[in-house]
């Protein structure tokens, strides 16, 4: 998977996909391979499929709330309205998008300005206290945000959300994936499906070996997916006039 999975247009039919392309019943045949479910040319029943595609979205959704394991964030301008200090977020909702497992960060731009300027993501404490910025509520299936102070009209309110791997909605259409993650994603899925599975005494062998490779690479995207902090120092340790190159 991903860098080093080739598409087998043989078995599969039609023309290769980019790298990091794939559909549910590819990786779902893969995972069958692996586990010697299947043999070479073999295909898998359909109770079983669908039972495999059920773990692999569950598997999607168990990673949905790992920090490390969320590939980018998405930046989206809500506008903000006069004398309304919450907003629903959520599809069909004043704030018209999915609804993130989290918001990592926030901005804000003044009336009749395009410049951003940093806004804090509060807690609930923090809300309640009455500091400035906006507390996510994530209720669901949609959640609430409340902005303080109350907007006066034609501000605008930035949010950076999780922005996680999509479940498969159906067996055959072909997802790109994030580097690293493809072949991630085949690994847990055989550690998830293997309970349900009746493995042979290959299998049962190779189990122990998959369940490491499944470690060894969703650690690879988290590793990958780390973003180390600046170094900052302290101001009242550094004379004023000399910063010795470290930033503020």
């Amino acid at each position: 998977m991903g860098s080093t999975y080739t598409f087998n247009s043989i078995l599969f039919g039609g023309a290769d996909p980019p790298l990091g392309q794939f559909s549910a019943r590819e990786l779902i045949h893969l995972v069958f391979r692996m586990l010697t479910i299947l043999r070479p040319g073999q295909t898998g029943y359909d109770e079983a499929i669908d039972e495999c595609f059920t773990c692999l979205n569950q598997v999607i959704d168990g990673w949905s709330a790992e920090a490390l394991m969320v590939p980018s964030f998405s930046r989206t301008v809500y506008p903000l309205l006069a004398d309304t200090a919450s907003y629903t977020y959520g599809f069909g909702q004043s704030f018209d998008s999915f609804r993130p497992p989290r918001v990592e960060k926030a901005g804000f731009i003044q009336s009749g300005t395009t410049e951003e300027y940093p806004f804090d993501v509060l807690s609930l404490l923090q809300y309640q206290a009455g500091a400035e910025g906006c507390y996510v509520e994530m209720n669901f299936p949609d959640a609430t945000v409340y902005v303080n102070p109350t907007p006066q009209g034609g501000e605008s309110l930035v949010l950076y959300a999780w922005r996680v791997i999509e479940a498969f909605a159906d067996l055959d259409t072909e997802y790109l994936l994030p580097p690293s993650y493809g072949i991630a994603l085949r690994y847990a899925l055989a550690v998830e499906y293997a309970p349900l599975a009746e493995l042979t005494r290959k299998g049962q062998a190779m189990l122990p070996l998959i369940i490491e490779q499944a470690r060894t690479h969703k650690g690879n995207v988290k590793r990958s997916n780390i973003k180390p902090a600046g170094l900052r120092c302290d101001p009242a340790l550094v004379d004023v006039d000399r910063r010795w190159g470290w930033p503020r």
